[in-house]
């Protein structure tokens, strides 16, 4: 029996064997938005292929996948400081 193999009974009663995936729908989706992230793709077309309804959500499964959030605090400091005039 391999890994994920679970027996069943047959209908007159014999064990059979079924062979079960080794990953879910789930850690397929996962996955692929992972790779998603890592090739750099926009954030708002991840939420929309991912079936997601709002980016809110998108980010709170994924934002730790996305790079330089540093990058992004910057950003948002130097934006914030130019609106601000400080």
């Amino acid at each position: 029996m391999l890994d994920g193999d679970k027996p069943v009974l047959d209908d007159a009663g014999k064990p059979q064997i079924i062979a079960m995936a080794k990953y879910g729908i789930h850690a397929l989706r996962h996955a692929c938005a992972s790779l998603w992230i890592e090739r750099g793709m926009n954030p708002k077309r991840i939420q929309k292929l991912m079936g997601h309804s709002t980016i809110q959500l998108t980010f709170d499964r994924y934002g730790r996948l996305f790079k330089d959030s540093d990058a992004d605090r910057r950003a948002a400091e130097d934006i914030q400081a130019r609106l601000l005039g400080s």
